[in-house]
């Protein structure tokens, strides 16, 4: 991508750019959860701005087409906005000296050659998720109409998890790349 007039070179400003990014794919794991909703005024949580939506005893779930639309959105948005991130914070290096330029083209053949693989393994947790969405379904079933709402929460717990898990994985070369711009040129 061109560079813009106004982007910020240093390192200080690609740190920045990636922590903005981070937040920016957090909130929206948190937020866009088909299972939150907006919250009254005196509801907003303060660590993420909306309140979980809990399921009254008794109420039909949430159908696993939902759970997954969101998983693979939220996969999509991460892999875009990292992706991004990745070729701005590599402009940045190849600016800085010819071995940390270098080291910006290694990092752009570990990313052809490794983004294959990743993105066959992450497409599988969806199919995970599905098995496991059925297995706690399964186990309420039997159960009272508490036990629904509780299989719910549970479930949303770890579909959270397992997107948090996914970002620190796909996080782990920016981590990279910006220790190699805050190392000496």
């Amino acid at each position: 991508a061109p560079r813009a007039d106004d982007e910020d070179d240093s390192a200080e400003g690609a740190a920045a750019d990636a922590a903005s990014v981070r937040a920016l794919i957090e909130r929206g794991l948190a937020e866009q959860a088909p299972w939150r909703e907006p919250p009254r005024p005196r509801e907003r949580s303060r660590a993420t701005g909306w309140s979980a939506a809990t399921a009254a005893p008794g109420a039909e779930p949430i159908e696993l087409a939902t759970y997954r639309h969101h998983h693979l959105t939220q996969q999509q948005r991460m892999e875009d906005r990292i992706a991004a991130l990745r070729t701005r914070l590599r402009r940045v290096l190849q600016l800085r000296s010819p071995a940390q330029a270098r080291l910006a083209a290694l990092d752009a053949v570990m990313e052809r050659v490794l983004d294959e693989p990743q993105r066959r393994l992450l497409a599988g947790v969806p199919a995970l998720l599905d098995q496991r969405y059925a297995a706690l379904r399964a186990e309420a079933s039997d159960a009272n109409a508490n036990a629904n709402s509780a299989w719910q929460q549970r479930f949303q717990h770890e579909l959270d998890a397992a997107l948090q898990a996914e970002l620190d994985l796909r996080w782990q070369p920016i981590d990279g790349l910006l220790a190699a711009l805050h190392a000496p040129a």
